[in-house]
């Protein structure tokens, strides 16, 4: 308690240190008004002291009234030292120096005109802005407004900054010259890759979401939905690319191929990485942990992007652990498949040798492809029967390949109805919802 207020009695104590020296340094500038003032004749101090008057009768600030505040303004500045004069403003008249600056600048550059000015009802904020541009743009503006146009302070700030035409409209931002339209062009490409980065993400997360609420409880489609993601996934890594990431320089050799330096640690990085994969149809997770990985990693990734829901940045530890998971399951992913593959082979053997094909012969086809194989091309030719030219050995050829035909159906029908059906080859994509377009990206470059 004790050291608490010693605390606030020694901030108390600085308070009051800093108001004393303000006040201190506002009377040395006072005295410097003052003693600038005494050093004045009789003539001026009362023309001094008239000009005073005439700003406090001013009332509220018109065209006119602009011209003569800066005219008043003028004359005393001509009377007193600079550190002298911005005391008397700041006393005297109760505005800051830089507003006395402004209206001194519309009274020197625009005092030849002021009729103009006054006749054309231009408002104070806009000349404020142009007294200080070169002759061209003060003739453009006075010019648009004699003929009824009534021109934006923003426009006009536009103008004097060369973001304009000599007509007022604004420079599309590729006519821009200087770091200025550079910048302009810069922003202009970013919100555009921007917007279609983040259409591709809710396109990313929608096809997603809606996956997992058809599927319940049953396993996701994986190849239907890295058929329908795996372009946006990777359009999306690129425009993230290009975004965030800054070119590594020793990587450029004089080819189109490059490299960026990397993010630093975080969600983005997390997502940049994440998207590559998408991109990618052989890093997707196998279809046994897909969903778990839809669920715990990209969706909270993607709510993070579009929504800015906050996230906490999963440690190095947690993603090997999780990396891990999903590698040990993939591994077994791919021993079921040739588990699979090895069982239709050994049956299709069996189907091969009870209609007489040679062993092996399930080795080197798969089931499917045995099946066409052994089917016979279509015959074209004549019946035997109703061809007066047929001799015996095309009749003998002719019940060959009858034979050879009900082999072949004999393989089918068996092989249709004892192989198991390929996993792989069941997958059916769903619908996706049409109100969904994939992205577009910018304009080539």
């Amino acid at each position: 308690m004790l050291k608490d207020n010693s605390k606030q009695t020694h901030e108390t104590a600085a308070d009051t240190e800093t108001a004393q020296g303000q006040i201190r340094g506002r009377k040395r500038k006072a005295d410097v008004t003052q003693q600038a003032i005494d050093k004045l004749n009789e003539q001026e101090r009362q023309r001094l002291a008239d000009l005073r008057n005439r700003v406090h009768e001013l009332g509220r600030r018109t065209t006119g009234q602009v011209f003569d505040f800066g005219a008043y303004l003028e004359e005393a500045a001509e009377l007193l030292p600079e550190k002298a004069f911005e005391g008397w403003v700041k006393r005297e008249c109760e505005i800051s120096t830089r507003h006395a600056r402004n209206l001194r600048a519309v009274h020197r550059a625009l005092g030849e005109r002021q009729d103009e000015c006054i006749d054309y009802n231009i408002p104070p904020s806009v000349l404020f802005k142009i007294a200080a541009a070169d002759a061209k743009i003060i003739d453009t503006v006075i010019a648009a407004y004699g003929k009824g146009r009534r021109l934006k302070v923003r426009e006009v700030a536009e103008m004097v900054a060369g973001d304009a035409g000599t007509d007022g409209e604004p420079l599309a931002p590729e006519l821009r010259g200087g770091a200025k339209g550079l910048k302009a062009l810069a922003a202009a490409k970013a919100a555009r890759q921007q917007k279609s980065f983040e259409a591709g993400l809710q396109f990313i997360r929608t096809t997603f979401e809606e996956a997992l609420e058809a599927a319940g409880q049953k396993r996701l489609s994986k190849k239907d939905l890295w058929t329908a993601l795996e372009l946006p996934g990777r359009l999306c890594h690129r425009e993230l690319t290009e975004l965030l990431c800054d070119i590594d320089a020793e990587t450029i050799s004089g080819t189109v191929s490059h490299s960026h330096h990397d993010l630093p640690e975080g969600p983005w990085t997390e997502l940049h990485d994440l998207l590559g994969k998408l991109g990618s149809r052989e890093h997707w997770p196998d279809a046994a942990t897909l969903k778990a990985w839809a669920e715990d990693r990209l969706l909270p990734l993607l709510a993070f992007a579009l929504d800015g829901t906050p996230i906490e940045p999963r440690a190095p530890e947690a993603n090997a652990d999780a990396d891990a998971v999903y590698a040990d399951a993939e591994e077994e992913d791919v021993a079921d498949d040739e588990a699979d593959d090895a069982l239709e082979n050994a049956e299709a053997e069996v189907v091969a040798a009870d209609v007489g094909l040679e062993p092996g012969y399930a080795e080197k086809f798969s089931a499917a492809d045995q099946i066409d194989a052994a089917a016979p091309a279509e015959d074209t030719s004549l019946d035997p029967l109703d061809d007066p030219t047929a001799s015996d050995d095309d009749e003998h050829d002719r019940v060959a390949a009858s034979d050879e035909a009900s082999a072949a159906e004999a393989l089918r029908t068996t092989s249709l109805a004892g192989l198991r059906p390929n996993r792989r080859a069941s997958l059916t994509p769903p619908p996706m919802p049409t109100e969904m377009v994939r992205p577009q990206p910018g304009p080539a470059r």
